[in-house]
């Protein structure tokens, strides 16, 4: 029985130390929180705290974009139609003026 025992605890203790070197491993490429940690909670929430509070700036700035975009899209189309308008009576000008012209030669 106790060579069993032996047994089951070297295969524990190998498997311990498995993880653990999957943990090192994976230190390197991420930062790992130990969540026994009593700041943690308390980190978490002030973190979500700035994320919420980040998200509704960002939605206002997004609301005033949108508000500015659609503006400018007005104004834009307010000088396209003046111009439009100008050419066409600038056009029409020319035309009175060449029908003139050919009508006193």
């Amino acid at each position: 029985m106790s060579l069993a025992l032996n047994s089951a605890q070297r295969i524990g203790e190998q498997k311990r130390i498995k993880e653990h070197r999957e943990v090192l491993d994976l230190g390197r490429f991420f930062v790992i929180y130990n969540f026994q940690d009593a700041s943690w909670p308390a980190y978490a929430n002030d973190l979500i705290d700035h994320l919420q509070e980040s998200n509704s700036e960002l939605a206002i700035e997004n609301e005033d974009l949108k508000k500015n975009l659609a503006l400018a899209e007005e104004r834009q189309e307010k000088y396209f139609d003046f111009w439009r308008c100008a050419e066409e009576d600038h056009f029409r000008i020319i035309l009175h003026l060449q029908q003139r012209y050919n009508t006193a030669t």
